[in-house]
């Protein structure tokens, strides 16, 4: 009799003890969306290469929405008149004048300092890696008139190299017209590393995305790219035909 009681017990205690494990996986996975950006407030910078222009040029604002708690624009012109970062209405916005080439980048290091780069100013933060994780971008419009592409990349930098030479980077190139979409971008993608290694994604010191005009259908370089953005995360990419996450969440 006192086997039998030994027995219920140890399954009641095994059964609970999975359960709970169930569920901390579920809180685990349910958690693991990290905002990186929503784009509230409103700033902006250009980039020109008219008289009177500066180029690159460079601006920070305060986005408590923003992982770090500080955005910051960059843009450079390679050709042609003017390129503009900017957000504006919960939007962020890449846009180069006509007949112009060039790139703009997006900083999250908890720095106002735009000119440069905090490899480690996010102090180590997580973005919850794993095998179904990766960056979501809502892409609010895109056009690739005459077959025009653009390279969205991203780089992450650990945060125990001060002088970021530990670093992972992935390239999502846009090559049809977007509206109102979610794209991914795996962290399994983030194939580059840096000098020093890949980085760490649980120990995350800096975050940059950086929008470069492509190439055309020709296979020349794409001038007059606008490509608008209304959010981006880290976390689940496992995503319905609507853009809502497939992966399992805590009941």
């Amino acid at each position: 009799m006192e086997s039998i009681k030994h027995l219920i017990f140890g399954i009641i205690r095994f059964s609970f003890l999975m359960a709970v494990a169930v569920a901390v996986t579920a809180s685990k996975q349910a958690a693991a969306e990290v905002l990186i950006d929503d784009f509230t407030g409103d700033k902006g910078t250009t980039a020109s290469l008219l008289f009177g222009g500066t180029n690159p040029n460079f601006e920070s604002l305060i986005a408590p929405s923003a992982i770090g708690g500080v955005r910051a624009y960059k843009a450079f012109v390679d050709e042609g008149s003017d390129v503009t970062a900017r957000t504006l209405q919960g939007r962020y916005t890449h846009s180069t004048d006509d007949l112009s080439l060039g790139s703009t980048m997006i900083t999250w290091d908890g720095d106002t300092n735009a000119s440069n780069i905090d490899f480690d100013g996010l102090g180590g933060i997580s973005l919850e890696p794993g095998p179904d994780r990766g960056f979501r971008i809502t892409i609010v419009s895109f056009d690739n008139a005459f077959g025009r592409t653009a390279d969205v990349i991203f780089t992450v930098y650990d945060a125990s190299s001060a002088t970021g030479q530990k670093f992972s980077r992935g390239k999502l190139t846009l090559d049809q017209p977007y509206l109102n979409k979610k794209v991914v971008l795996p962290f399994s993608a983030l194939t580059t590393a840096g000098p020093g290694g890949s980085a760490d994604l649980n120990n995350v010191g800096a975050i940059t995305m950086e929008v470069v005009n492509g190439l055309d259908v020709n296979g020349l370089p794409a001038y007059s790219i606008d490509l608008s953005l209304d959010m981006i995360e880290a976390g689940c990419i496992n995503l319905d035909p609507q853009g809502v996450s497939l992966c399992p969440t805590a009941t």
